[in-house]
Order: structure tokens, then C-alpha cells, then sequence
């Protein structure tokens, strides 16, 4: 997906995201998302979900139990009870 894109977005399959999403995401079990542009709004992964954050999201990214990686930059990471979001180096999360 391109270009501006009005939110919110479901994920269930496999998809890119190099655009500007106004509005939340919402990754199902299932999907995956790799994330090269902007959200303004949270990312939500549901169990079974995969998310790859190489861009920005300017909400939080929501790990309800999917596998979650951030490269980039988010306001906040929540993790629920067992969850756990993998923050690489370099990435940055504004508050945990």
C-alpha cells in the first residue's frame, strides 16, 4: 500500500505499508505487516499477528501475544501478560 491511506486498516494476510496511514492498524492472526511509512494512530497485533516496524507510528504499537519487532520510531510499546515486542538497536521508543 501507497500513498495516504485513511485508517482503520485490517491486516490479514501478508502486506507492505510504505504510505501514510491516518487512523489505527489492526494486524489479525494470521497477517503480517511490515511498516516503511507513518501511521498516526496505534498498531495493534492480535495473537498470532506479525508486525515489523521500520518506519513511524505515532501511537502505540499494542502486542496482544503476535511477534513483534520495531526498527523504527513509536510513541510507546504495550505488551500484554506474556507478550513480548523486540526493540532493536537504534530504534526508538518515546515511552515503555
Amino acid at each position: 500500500m501507497k500513498g495516504v491511506i485513511n485508517g482503520p486498516v485490517v491486516i490479514d494476510r501478508d502486506e507492505a505499508i510504505r504510505g501514510m496511514v491516518a487512523g489505527s492498524i489492526i494486524v489479525r492472526s494470521g497477517g503480517a505487516l511490515s511498516l516503511h511509512g507513518m501511521v498516526n494512530g496505534d498498531v495493534t497485533i492480535e495473537l498470532g499477528g506479525r508486525a515489523i516496524i521500520h518506519g513511524m507510528v505515532n501511537g502505540a504499537v499494542v502486542n496482544q501475544g503476535g511477534h513483534v519487532e520495531v526498527h523504527g520510531m513509536v510513541d510507546a510499546v504495550r505488551d500484554a501478560p506474556g507478550a513480548r515486542t523486540m526493540i532493536a538497536g537504534g530504534a526508538l521508543v518515546r515511552q515503555r
